[in-house]
């Protein structure tokens, strides 16, 4: 199968949380399993640009509309840990992503709704027909209502689109006229069926759009899965979920053992091995383990170092 994995973050060229992470991996193991899979990014200034390999110009004709104009936008193509990815520069109508970050831009909504309908002008004019569209979180969650509303007429319709929910906190709501700049009626799918906001219903939510216009949607775990059902964990997006459950499942996310492997990993400044360990043979990762706590300015003690990692919900 052809799958495109279309996404806001990507280890380790442009990460922010375990969303990157995800996408690397499952990229990765499809395209070992013989699919053919590209990963499609926006292209940030903020890239770690040494961890792409091959970076290069591989179209600077695609032609986007936005907010009733059009323009034109440059596509990159580089391999990142094995995997192809499109980078997409947006420079027009402004540099979209010239923001030395990943989130965090005040025009965060436009970005990526702009990100979204660019993603589809690129496949469609690139001629690339995907049997699967996976999106991720909010900021790509417009690709789903896009596709079907906008593009239904075209040969990307075939494609049918999944989209995996990271994080039900940030779900993006905007006013109807973010999504009129790309092309789709805001008024007309400001509807409790399509895309209004379950609590202020005069705003369009991203994430309810693709959960409704997707084939498939997924959550990181089965737990999870269940625990969204409910008003504490859903986020007022627990109606959505259950009325949709028919095509909704958690799927545990995995760990890359070849990504994250104490043996080859490049940012160790010693390998090690479990033979090593089960041998005595602590060197290396005591070695590891002094240098971190270097950096952390930690005690340079010889006793466990704990972390923790938490949503804090206020």
């Amino acid at each position: 199968m052809q799958i495109v994995h279309i996404a806001p973050e990507l280890a380790p060229v442009a990460k922010v949380g375990g969303l990157a992470d995800v996408v690397l991996g499952l990229a990765r193991e499809l395209t070992a399993q013989g699919h053919k899979v590209e990963v499609i990014l926006p292209k940030y200034d903020c890239l770690l640009q040494r961890e792409i390999t091959d970076l290069k110009i591989c179209s600077e004709s695609i032609k986007t509309q936005y907010d009733g104009e059009t323009y034109t936008i440059r596509a990159w193509s580089g391999t990142v840990q094995g995997v192809s990815v499109i980078f997409l520069e947006a420079f027009a109508p402004r540099s979209f992503f010239s923001h030395g970050c990943v989130y965090g831009a005040t025009e965060d909504i436009d970005r990526f709704c702009y990100f979204s309908r660019v993603v589809l002008d690129f496949l469609l004019q690139t001629k690339r027909h995907p049997d699967i569209l996976h999106i991720h979180d909010w900021p790509t969650a417009l690709v789903a209502p896009l596709l079907r509303e906008r593009y239904a007429d075209t040969p990307l319709a075939k494609a049918k689109t999944v989209f995996t929910i990271h994080n039900f906190d940030y779900q993006g709501q905007c006013s109807p006229e973010n999504i009129e700049a790309v092309g789709l009626n805001g008024i007309e799918l400001l509807q409790s069926g399509k895309m209004s906001d379950n609590v202020k219903p005069g705003l369009i939510n991203l994430m309810k759009g693709a959960i409704v216009y997707c084939d498939f949607f997924t959550t990181v775990s089965p737990t999870y899965a269940q625990e969204v059902l409910t008003p504490k964990e859903g986020r007022h997006m627990e109606s959505t979920i259950y009325q949709f459950h028919d095509k909704f499942q958690g799927i545990l996310n995995g760990i890359d053992y070849d990504y994250w492997n104490p043996e080859t990993d490049p940012r160790l400044v010693e390998h090690f091995s479990l033979q090593h360990l089960s041998s005595g043979r602590w060197n290396g990762k005591a070695k590891a383990k002094l240098v971190l706590q270097e950096r952390l300015n930690l005690e340079l003690e010889n006793r466990p170092i704990v972390s923790f990692l938490s949503l804090i919900h206020i």
